[in-house]
């Protein structure tokens, strides 16, 4: 029998500041905290990209390099302490790498699932089978499962999604979605023990830092968290995306102002920026293209505007498209917007 992920009592926990509360100060960093890292809003543009390749260098280490065993939470919270970037920005990046990285290896993976549920039967778990790979743990759990579920992919979501909360299994038990009976379940080699795999799937999911329902929770809350941030931090009328959306806008920016502001996008130029769009991530120039992309739609219909990086960049602004540092340089935003209403 291979060997069953003993810890499934352990949910994956994401260590990680939370965002500050709606009344305090915007400006996260305390640049004379004995110790204290830099904040990138400190670091010269130069030292910016510094920083940035160190932590890239170290990210396509961590994710390209085979290893026994994937991943923690822990070891990405202790390489990233000796990074000029702060976890989120670390984990922003090792993410972003990993991205491209599965980009290119899933064809391979799903191409060789008769090798892997061999190595399954043999006895290997589907962890080890994910380290022998250098593939995130959940998503080869996530193509194994629509390998043998002769059913719709939102099922196979579905099970995926209630593994991190239900180690117990009882929802398989339970519930419609989950009734074939015992040596029903086929593999490409023949039937297997059901029970035994489900938990092999839910290790996996609990293994991997990266991806999978708890991750995918993670990030999302950040995101809004840092939306309602900024927005709590504009003294002056504004539009939500919400309300962009029910207005029957299809593409929409996080914030649309109702009065313009200047703002110095380059050493040499300003604009008056109507729009803000929150990204809780660190703005590397792979990322910055692709938020690009999305912003000059947000140009054509509403005017110039600013991306704000929560955790950090080391790209610059363009004509239309400003890029402000969520950690320090959103302050001269609400600095602007702040003398501007007092005006």
């Amino acid at each position: 029998m291979p060997p069953l992920y003993t810890d499934l009592s352990t949910s994956v926990h994401l260590p990680s500041s939370p965002p500050p509360s709606s009344s305090s100060s915007i400006t996260k960093c305390a640049p004379n905290a004995p110790n204290a890292p830099k904040c990138p809003s400190d670091l010269s543009p130069s030292l910016r990209s510094a920083a940035y390749l160190k932590s890239l260098h170290l990210c396509n280490q961590l994710i390209y390099s085979p290893s026994v065993s994937p991943l923690t939470v822990e070891e990405i919270l202790e390489k990233s302490r000796r990074q000029e970037l702060s976890y989120d920005a670390f984990l922003s990046l090792l993410k972003n790498v990993q991205t491209e990285h599965v980009k290119q290896t899933t064809g391979l993976v799903r191409s060789q699932m008769t090798h892997h549920f061999a190595l399954y039967r043999s006895g290997k778990s589907i962890i080890e089978i994910s380290s022998t790979l250098n593939f995130p743990p959940y998503l080869l759990a996530k193509q194994m499962l629509e390998n043998i579920f002769p059913s719709p992919r939102s099922r196979v979501s579905t099970i995926l999604k209630s593994l991190p909360f239900d180690p117990t299994l009882s929802f398989f038990s339970s519930s419609p979605l989950f009734s074939p009976r015992p040596g029903d379940f086929l593999s490409p080699l023949g039937p297997f023990p059901l029970p035994h795999f489900f938990l092999s799937l839910a290790g996996a999911v609990h293994r991997d830092p990266l991806n999978g329902p708890l991750p995918d929770r993670y990030r999302r809350s950040l995101g809004q968290s840092y939306e309602l941030l900024l927005q709590s931090s504009l003294p002056t009328p504004y539009l939500p995306e919400s309300s962009l959306r029910l207005s029957g806008f299809s593409k929409t920016p996080d914030i649309l102002l109702l009065t313009p502001i200047k703002l110095s996008v380059t050493p040499r130029s300003s604009i008056n920026i109507l729009w803000l769009d929150s990204k809780a991530m660190y703005g590397s120039p792979e990322v910055h293209a692709r938020n690009l992309t999305q912003a000059r739609g947000y140009v054509n219909r509403f005017g110039p505007g600013v991306i704000v990086y929560w955790f950090g960049h080391c790209v610059e602004g363009e004509e239309d498209v400003g890029v402000v540092d969520g950690v320090g340089e959103i302050t001269t935003i609400t600095q602007s917007i702040t003398q501007l209403t007092i005006n």
